[in-house]
């Protein structure tokens, strides 16, 4: 024989209550995992951007129209990053993606971070070293550039502005992620030349690697598509994350 077991009001609400402190700490601890990937893909990519300026082999495209307006201009180099990024926050905007925390947080904490690691003089030395050293220092930057931005793209907190710009080009003209990324890049790296930025053996690398490392990295992190109109769900996602933060 079976007796059936009688909540009292008290009880129901102390259940519920149980229920809903354990909803929330799983969201606050999805979030802090999302916080933690986006600050860890932000650090990763300015650590290789730090490794490309140490290796002294040539600017990334971007990096060498920052250069060249810099020095048409009475701004620094960061300031010139900031007021770039702002440009391209709009125009992504334009071709449907909505900037999020990343985006904000990308065009402000990467020269920061930047700054202070060539502030410690971490490879200050690598420049007067060999070329192969060098040369080998370049491709590991360019590989965690690829890696930073994947795993900053991944928290789902909104892009960073350039990268906000490829998805919005790759959904719109049926590339990948990573054609996209390198047509950007071809075309900024022409912008930049013709304003008299500094080009080097490390920039025709970076154009040419910059598209395979990131198809491999969004591959880590399962966000490639196999066909290129497959885009669609992961801007939608990435905007969803934008959204979902404010």
């Amino acid at each position: 024989m079976t007796q059936a077991t009688t909540l009292y009001p008290g009880a129901r609400s102390a259940a519920t209550d149980t229920a809903g402190d354990q909803r929330r700490a799983g969201r606050a601890v999805r979030e802090f995992r999302r916080w933690g990937l986006l600050l860890a893909g932000l650090t990763v990519f300015a650590a290789g951007l730090t490794m490309m300026i140490r290796a002294d082999l040539g600017l990334s495209p971007w990096d060498v129209l920052h250069d060249a307006i810099s020095g048409l201009t009475p701004l620094t180099f960061g300031q010139v990053v900031v007021l770039i990024s702002l440009v391209v926050v709009g125009v992504a905007w334009s071709l449907g993606v909505r900037p999020g925390p990343a985006t904000v947080v990308n065009s402000i904490l990467v020269g920061l971070v930047t700054d202070a690691m060539l502030a410690t003089g971490f490879l200050e030395g690598l420049p007067t070293g060999p070329v192969l050293a060098r040369l080998g220092v370049l491709i590991v930057g360019i590989s965690a550039i690829a890696l930073g931005t994947a795993t900053y793209i991944a928290a789902q907190l909104g892009a960073g502005p350039r990268d906000g710009l490829m998805l919005g080009i790759a959904r719109r003209s049926s590339r990948s992620t990573g054609g996209a990324r390198a047509a950007i890049e071809v075309s900024v790296l022409v912008g930049g030349i013709l304003l008299g930025g500094s080009i080097g053996l490390g920039t025709a690398v970076f154009v040419v690697a910059i598209g395979p490392a990131i198809n491999i990295s969004f591959g880590l992190f399962g966000m490639e598509p196999r066909r290129p109109r497959s885009l669609g769900p992961l801007v939608r996602a990435h905007n969803a994350g934008a959204e979902g933060t404010r």
